[in-house]
């Protein structure tokens, strides 16, 4: 009989990013690295009012399997997913949603700084919004 073996593929890790923008499409690119890789393409929104909200989202193609790593600051952060797959985490907390039935969210509230971590889909289209409020309190 013979064993099946499963080939694990190594996916690299991203710590810094960087939106470029074209004619009609904006770029997710790695920052930092001897050359750039686009990670995600598609129409992104970032706006920020005062310094205590902001809102970061958009509809995307993830181009690569990748994992984004970084700090996640205190602050409570809402993260709706209307569309597609998404998988991220802070710390201990993992999060793993599908929309394909209905929308999903969560509201996380970070009273300390934590470890950020993101993965990327191959040819997943996503459609996600972020709302980040950093309070005086924390």
């Amino acid at each position: 009989m013979a064993a099946e073996t499963k080939k694990r593929t190594k996916i690299a890790k991203v710590a810094l990013t960087k939106k470029l923008e074209q004619t009609e499409k904006q770029i997710i690119v790695t920052q930092g690295q001897s050359s750039q890789t686009q990670l995600a393409e598609g129409k992104f929104l970032s706006y920020q009012y005062n310094d205590q909200i902001f809102v970061h989202g958009g509809r995307c193609i993830e181009l690569v399997d990748s994992n984004i790593v970084s700090t996640a600051h205190s602050a409570l952060l809402i993260t709706i997913l209307l569309e597609g797959k998404l998988s991220f985490g802070y710390d201990d907390l993992q999060f793993d949603f599908d929309a394909k039935k209905a929308p999903q969210g969560v509201v996380v509230n970070l009273a300390k700084p934590a470890n950020f971590r993101r993965s990327l889909i191959q040819n997943n289209r996503m459609n996600k919004i972020n709302i980040l409020i950093k309070p005086p309190w924390l």
